[in-house]
């Protein structure tokens, strides 16, 4: 697995060179632009979608602001999404969280869910202009993993991290969806989702391999995904690479994660042996063959991370206006962009 090096904020943290970053594939966003890059070790011609490294850069002004490194969780294919949205089987799949959230508030990310469980820049959230923090501080410290759980918002740290030995190759964004992040924030919306689907330039006939540890060795492919109501209690494995699973213990429950733009979405917690490490958000995890869900933020000092079921993300691509083709932005009218480029989740219904 390739090393992640820490490093300060005093040359921005950037992974990829900046001559590379300005003649890769972005769509532009409140002044600046967003790109995203996927990687594995240098030489190497990867066969499988799954754990590809994944470096979304937000900059303004030909200058890095923010950079976050993500796992790809795998690649979309009619065995997981069976008859709908064909056009985006080949996309890969990763967390949408991070790098799009600072170009709407720089100022905040989430610091907590509860007492214990801190969580870092990889999952951020989108806080509305002109949300009240004064009206998201009660919580209820005896809250069970059904109940609603108030988030706190603190200043975005500026860490950078550095990867080494990564061959990063551009990749086209095809949609995103960060919670109801892009549109009007009505209380009855429905449970979202999020995540962000990319076209590589390279490696076109990736699948979902993995490898089951054992004598065996055997390769094993993705054919399938669990739904809610059979995604019960009990072990799962999360897909770091191609031959390398975690185990993690799915906790029955789920949790509402309430964000200050008064929406919720719902989230399950998963155990785990040892605190996940940074950059290995959007990773994907299965029980079996099966595709369960993605996890969305890790508890950098707890053995536990939080996931968005499979489900909750089919369902949420079904409701969103996903486009067939990749997005490559020139300047336009900002709110054209963010309906028609970038496959928001729209509530024609209620909105005035």
């Amino acid at each position: 697995m390739t090393q992640l090096l820490s490093q300060d904020h005093a040359n921005n943290g950037s992974l990829i060179p900046l001559e590379q970053l300005r003649h890769a594939p972005a769509f532009e966003l409140r002044g600046g632009k967003v790109l995203y890059h996927v990687g594995c070790a240098p030489g190497s011609e990867p066969d499988s979608a799954c754990g590809l490294f994944c470096c979304s850069t937000y900059m303004e002004n030909d200058e890095v602001i923010k950079q976050d490194l993500y796992r790809v969780g795998g690649v979309l294919t009619t065995a997981i999404l069976g008859d709908k949205n064909p056009h985006l089987c080949g996309m890969l799949m990763t967390t949408a969280s991070g790098v799009l959230q600072h170009a709407f508030e720089p100022t905040y990310w989430v610091a907590s869910f509860g007492d214990h469980d801190q969580v870092d820049q990889d999952v951020c959230t989108y806080a509305d202009e002109n949300a009240d923090s004064d009206e998201n501080t009660d919580s209820d410290s005896d809250s069970d993993s059904d109940s609603a759980i108030d988030i706190s918002v603190l200043p975005c740290p500026t860490v950078g991290v550095t990867a080494l030995a990564i061959d990063w190759q551009p990749a086209k964004i095809v949609a995103t969806n960060l919670l109801h992040a892009w549109t009007r924030q009505e209380t009855s919306a429905p449970a979202m989702c999020e995540y962000t689907l990319m076209k590589p330039r390279s490696w076109p006939q990736l699948e979902n391999k993995f490898t089951f540890p054992g004598a065996s060795g055997q390769s094993q492919t993705i054919d399938s995904y669990c739904a809610d109501d059979e995604l019960t209690a009990g072990p799962l494995s999360i897909v770091m690479d191609r031959s390398t699973l975690l185990g993690a213990y799915l906790v029955s429950g789920e949790i509402s994660w309430n964000l200050p733009t008064n929406t919720t979405i719902r989230i399950r917690k998963i155990g785990l042996d040892a605190p996940l490490a940074y950059g290995t958000t959007g990773s994907w995890l299965v029980r079996g063959t099966a595709f369960c869900g993605m996890v969305v933020a890790r508890s950098p000092e707890c053995p536990s991370a939080y996931i968005i079921t499979a489900e909750q993300i089919i369902k949420g691509m079904d409701m969103s206006d996903l486009r067939s083709v990749g997005v490559e932005c020139s300047r336009k009218d900002e709110s054209a962009e963010m309906t028609t480029a970038m496959g928001v989740e729209r509530n024609e219904g209620s909105s005035g």
